[in-house]
């Protein structure tokens, strides 16, 4: 079961990251008035790629994979988000469609606006318009970062990138080191890294035997955090 937000909890994380970001707490109370909190279990889907984009969300509570379908019907992961973060932002353009499916990976809640209640404002305030560009950009960055990754890194370096960007997201302290708190398959780690589930059960285990991770159920611990960054940086291409 969720649990009950205040107004402030929820205009702190409206705050975040997201295209209400800037804005003068006034204007968030505003737009937190015309928002609807909803609650969602796990796997329920949040959004559906080809959709009409017709509302914007940002998760408060709970954790959310985001998925796209080729043309040939694959299924990949493209990345999480969690509180404080949206899925898109298309519905701010009219006639727009969901790029991506956003699966809910356990329970949590989102504040969702009808795109046609933030039309009003987004005229009034440039600001979110300035960071609805902002959030385009950096997943524009995020893109190219990755799509260079596969052209130049070798699968170890890619793997590692991608868990070390795993921890700047979902890092936790546990007694052994740092805890990536997301459930990870195999399968996930491959779309993330570019690579097969064979490479990754193979690169995991020789990480593991150097005492650099530990994994299981669906977890992993960097056990020694500053060796690891250090071997993400000097595996060669």
């Amino acid at each position: 079961m969720s649990t009950p937000l205040s107004n402030q909890v929820l205009l702190d994380i409206m705050a975040k990251d997201t295209i209400f970001t800037h804005l003068d707490e006034p204007v968030l109370h505003q737009l937190l008035a015309i928002a609807t909190l909803k609650p969602f279990a796990p796997d329920d889907v949040l959004q559906r790629q080809g959709d009409e984009a017709t509302s914007v969300f940002v998760l408060v509570q709970g954790r959310a994979k985001l998925t796209q379908v080729t043309l040939d019907g694959t299924q990949i992961l493209m990345r999480y988000i969690g509180p404080g973060q949206q899925c898109d932002i298309m519905a701010l353009l009219p006639g727009m469609t969901h790029g991506l499916t956003a699966h809910a990976m356990d329970a949590g809640q989102l504040l969702l606006w009808p795109s046609t209640a933030l039309e009003p404002f987004v005229h009034t305030y440039p600001q979110i318009a300035l960071n609805a560009l902002r959030l385009l950009v950096q997943c524009k960055e995020d893109l190219q970062r990755r799509y260079q990754e596969l052209l130049t890194e070798c699968v170890a370096q890619r793997l590692a990138h991608a868990l070390l960007r795993l921890v700047a997201q979902a890092g936790r302290a546990v007694g052994e080191g740092i805890l990536i708190d997301l459930p990870l398959s195999g399968e996930d780690l491959a779309q993330l890294a570019g690579t097969t589930l064979f490479t990754i059960s193979r690169t995991l285990s020789f990480w593991e035997h150097a005492g650099l991770i530990k994994t299981g159920r669906g977890r992993v611990v960097i056990l020694k955090m500053e060796e690891f960054e250090a071997l993400a940086s000097a595996i060669p291409s």
